[in-house]
């Protein structure tokens, strides 16, 4: 058998165009014995070729730049997109790898299971995106701003870590305040800073007022955000300060 293999190329003006060939096996009616090859020519523009290999190279230059502390931010926050976009029930550690561009075996180096790796995701989201403590002055607008500002904010977070608690507390046996623990770590509240401002100004007598009177106006806005999965009304935020908290602290004070 003769193979004949042809390859045309074609130049018309500034536009190359390369023709890769695809055998094609043509056997003759009269005579079955001498099966000849023709090409088929597949045209692809010089410029497709280009955007194909840059593509490739642009991939394999994340999966090589990227390590430590940049790779693991990198791989938390597609974590937190995979939370968001799937659920934490369908949420897949191959999933996870896939958004990331990298390989399974990556997260499983950091982290022994899914559990551990929402944990950490759901950590990483709140410390990296902390609500600052406004200074207007006084207590009371320190809190509404306050409150107005994570409730911005957090609202979204506060659905997706509620929708999720059931499946870390199946998986991990933990409680919903053992989890709290885990996932806020030893980082600093961000009333702490109005609290003490306050103290200073003789608005609020720190070493009198029970921690739970102070942690209250905050597990009010937590309990509504999971119980609505929607921000709260201004309303309601001015009768958490005005009508709860700052009687109590005035009543210890």
């Amino acid at each position: 058998m003769v193979t004949h293999w042809i390859v045309p190329t074609a130049v018309r003006s500034s536009t190359v165009s390369v023709r890769s060939a695809t055998p094609t096996i043509v056997v003759s009616k009269t005579t079955a014995m001498t099966p000849t090859i023709r090409i088929r020519p597949v045209r692809r523009t010089f410029g497709s070729i280009v955007a194909s290999s840059w593509a490739v190279m642009a991939d394999q230059a994340i999966r090589r730049r990227r390590r430590g502390p940049e790779l693991e931010r990198a791989l938390l926050d597609a974590a937190w997109d995979e939370l968001v976009a799937a659920g934490y029930a369908a949420l897949t550690m191959e999933a996870v790898a896939a958004r990331a561009k990298t390989g399974v075996a990556v997260l499983y180096r950091r982290w022994a299971n899914k559990d551990e790796l929402v944990r950490a995701a759901i950590e990483h989201q709140g410390r990296t995106r902390p609500v600052g403590a406004p200074d207007t002055g006084n207590l009371r607008g320190d809190l509404l701003a306050l409150i107005e500002s994570a409730n911005a904010g957090r609202a979204g977070f506060a659905a997706v870590v509620g929708a999720a608690l059931n499946g870390l507390m199946a998986d991990t046996g933990l409680t919903p305040a053992q989890l709290r623990v885990q996932l806020l770590g030893d980082r600093p509240l961000w009333s702490d800073e109005v609290y003490r401002r306050a103290h200073q100004r003789g608005e609020l007598d720190l070493d009198r007022v029970p921690p739970d009177v102070l942690a209250l106006p905050f597990d009010l806005v937590r309990h509504d955000l999971l119980m609505t999965m929607e921000p709260l009304p201004p309303e309601r935020i001015t009768a958490i300060v005005d009508d709860i908290f700052l009687p109590l602290v005035r009543g210890t004070g």
